[in-house]
């Protein structure tokens, strides 16, 4: 349940960020974490 919850979270997160940055900065915003 917890998985689902963060999911559904990230999901909101990805787009809210889309929104008010612009697509693909949540995508870009991964992988520089993912990079690091």
């Amino acid at each position: 349940m917890k998985a689902y919850a963060w999911s559904v979270t990230g999901r909101l997160l990805v787009d809210l960020l889309d929104h008010t940055a612009g697509p693909g900065t949540a995508a870009s915003l991964l992988g520089e974490i993912l990079d690091a």
